[in-house]
């Protein structure tokens, strides 16, 4: 039997600079967001921390030994602490060692007052601050490991290893926005994060000749966590709006449950005799390895979920996919704080009369909710519809948001350019949310889309034009399709049929799939038409299909959906 032990201490000291005049700023009441306020210049950090000492032992058993076999039992348990400033050397980027200005809606060039650079100050407000939660400590680590180690013969071995692992006191940095008057942006390291990691592992090791060596090993594994990153990344993955750990707890970043290693490696002999040519080519080796593992988890994280919004969505297919006041209405709770609506809509194409519009927009007023209007399509609509904004109504603009797309009207697809028309106290939010996630568009693409909207739109109606062509050809075309319904879009560029017919408890003769997912995939493979479920809309029984391309494409598509239903009916 060994044994091995060793012992650790740490002392963590808050970060200082050289001279009192160049000291981070700290601050208090960040327990609760609406107090927080600057601590008095010279303010540490965090509290130093003393305790850290962090013991760890090993120990290995050789239970069996024989002429060419031998099991050896390894173990070992530790303690250890990892760094404690995660991001904190951030500090010397943010106030009051920088100071940004932005402006908005402001003609270039600037004028002297705006091209000024901002003054450095140590007084409120503050625009961006990097600071710790007072009580700071450093993140601990427990680990602990069993390995069944056995020999089979000279040449080859098996090994059977756990591994285990918990983190506690964990960093973890919030973002908070505006969290009061005298702050817009506050990244805090605590120690709100948790970690647990277990895994398991299979070794086969094999000596095949003089030289050469064959291993092949299989993993199963599996980290949880609250925080995977200790950066200021971690808003990615929550917003700081809704951070909670109980939220958070979840699959680790790095997830990876599955891993299957073989290799073999074969270790060159060395060339010559003299001491300088082995000393150059000695000790070389030729490797070869294959790595199979599976993903790590996907993380999703959406702008409602950004704003701490539940987003609810309303059911409008029982009424043609008609949005009306009574509809709204009937949904809207005392926690509704925004009505989202697109019209025309993607996928289905419907439009929203204008006095339907109008009363949506009273509902709104009534119970207090704002209206986001998406118009990206709204020169797109066909007769008798015409294009139609509520921002147009009197006394409507303290309540509405309208969002507009340059790649639709002025064909720009590409150019991931769009506008919003809002209330300036809105925009000038939108404005700090959207610098701190995303630094474009670029300033081409903003050029080209000003002068897109100053120029002439007389290629819309040519467009439009087209576009009733088009739609005239492809509803006709699905209607002649056996089991396919088609109501005319009367807007957009999309035809949105109905095909819960050829599915599962369908009325036609053929279920071709269990849902429009599944007839999508079926129609790419056999058929070779790409179109798009309305699974993905929350539509079942309907797919979406565009015809912003040409007839001749058009026509090809519905030859190839007939020739695909009309099999599928007769094999039924």
């Amino acid at each position: 039997m060994t044994v091995t032990y060793g012992l650790r201490w740490d002392i963590n000291p808050p970060l200082k600079g050289k001279n009192p005049a160049s000291d981070p700023f700290a601050v208090v009441g960040v327990n609760n967001p609406a107090t927080i306020a600057l601590a008095p210049r010279g303010t540490p950090l965090y509290d130093t921390t003393y305790g850290n000492v962090a013991p760890r032992t090993g120990l290995a058993y050789q239970l069996r030994q024989a002429a060419n076999s031998s099991t050896v039992l390894r173990a070992g348990f530790g303690m250890f602490y990892d760094l404690g400033q995660g991001t904190l050397g951030g500090a010397t980027g943010s106030f009051p060692f920088s100071a940004s200005r932005s402006l908005s809606f402001v003609p270039f060039p600037l004028s002297p007052q705006n091209a000024a650079p901002p003054a450095i100050t140590t007084n409120p407000p503050v625009p961006n601050i990097v600071v710790a939660d007072r009580h700071l400590k450093l993140p601990r680590t427990y680990q602990w490991n069993v390995a069944l180690e056995q020999s089979l013969g000279t040449s080859q071995s098996l090994s059977l290893t756990y591994i285990g692992a918990i983190g506690r006191n964990l960093l973890r940095v919030t973002n908070l926005f505006n969290p009061n008057p005298y702050f817009q942006f506050v990244s805090l390291t605590s120690n709100t994060a948790t970690s647990d990691y277990h895994a398991l592992q299979l070794k086969f090791q094999r000596r095949l000749s003089r030289g050469l060596q064959a291993l092949a090993s299989y993993s199963f594994s599996h980290s949880i966590d609250i925080a995977s990153t200790d950066s200021s990344a971690n808003s990615v993955n929550t917003p700081g709006a809704i951070t909670n750990p109980n939220i958070d707890r979840g699959n680790s970043d790095f997830d990876i449950r599955h891993s299957f290693t073989a290799g073999v490696t074969y270790d060159l002999p060395a060339p010559g005799s003299q001491k300088v040519v082995r000393s150059l080519f000695g000790g070389w080796s030729l490797d070869s390895f294959i790595l199979a593992r599976s993903a790590p988890p996907l993380d999703v994280v959406t702008g409602t979920v950004f704003a701490g919004g539940v987003p609810k969505i309303v059911d409008t297919e029982s009424n043609s996919f008609d949005v009306t006041a009574e509809l709204i209405a009937a949904n809207v709770t005392s926690k509704t704080k925004l009505l989202i609506l697109n019209s025309p809509n993607n996928p289905t194409g419907g439009v929203i009369p204008p006095d339907e519009y109008q009363r949506i927009l009273a509902v709104c007023k009534k119970h207090n909710v704002w209206l986001m209007s998406d118009e990206c399509y709204s020169h797109f609509t066909y007769e008798p519809h015409k294009p139609y904004s509520i921002a147009s109504v009197a006394d409507s603009k303290e309540h509405i948001v309208i969002i507009g797309s340059m790649s639709k009207t002025f064909a720009m697809t590409g150019w991931r350019i769009g506008y919003t028309l809002a209330p300036e106290a809105l925009v000038q939010a939108t404005v700090k949310l959207q610098s701190q996630s995303t630094s474009n568009p670029t300033s081409i693409a903003q050029h080209a889309a000003l002068e897109a909207m100053r120029g002439s739109m007389d290629s819309v109606p040519t467009m439009l034009a087209e576009y009733a062509r088009r739609r005239r050809r492809i509803v006709d075309g699905l209607r002649a399709i056996p089991g396919v319904t088609c109501e005319d879009p009367g807007g957009a560029f999309y035809a949105f049929p109905n095909v819960a017919a050829h599915l599962a408890n369908g009325t036609a003769g053929s279920a071709l799939a269990k849902n429009t997912t599944e007839l999508a995939k079926l129609l790419l493979d056999k058929a070779r038409v790409a179109l798009v479920p309305g699974d993905a809309f929350g539509a079942p029984g309907y797919l979406r299909l565009s015809y912003a391309t040409s007839i001749e494409r058009i026509d090809e598509g519905l030859r190839r959906l007939q020739r695909f239903f009309t099999r599928a009916e007769a094999a039924a």
